[in-house]
C-alpha cells in the first residue's frame, strides 16, 4: 500500500514536470527574442562536464520533440493520480 502511494506520487510529480517542459518547449521557440534564442541554442554546445552534457542532451531532446514529451507527461500524471485513487486509505 505504501509502495503504491509512493509510486503514485512519484509518477504524478514526474508527469507534471514533463508536461510543463513539453508545454514550455512547444511555446518557447515561437517567441521572437534574441536572448532567448541564444539560450536555446546554447543547449546544443558540448561541454566537458558529464552532468552539463546530460542536461544539454535532455533539453535538446525536449526542444526537438515537445508534443510527445507533453503527452507522456500528461499520461504519467494521469497514471499517478489513478494509482493514488486506487490505493486509497486503509479501511478501519
Amino acid at each position: 500500500m505504501k509502495f503504491r502511494k509512493t509510486l503514485g506520487v512519484l509518477l504524478t510529480m514526474l508527469g507534471c514536470i514533463a508536461a510543463f517542459l513539453g508545454l514550455a518547449a512547444s511555446v518557447l521557440p515561437l517567441l521572437a527574442n534574441a536572448q532567448l534564442q541564444l539560450v536555446l541554442d546554447s543547449f546544443a554546445t558540448p561541454s566537458q562536464s558529464f552532468l552539463v552534457n546530460g542536461i544539454n542532451h535532455l533539453m535538446t531532446f525536449v526542444l526537438n520533440r515537445p508534443l510527445p514529451v507533453l503527452l507522456g507527461g500528461v499520461l504519467a500524471a494521469a497514471g499517478g493520480i489513478a494509482l493514488l485513487a486506487c490505493a486509497g486509505s486503509k479501511p478501519r
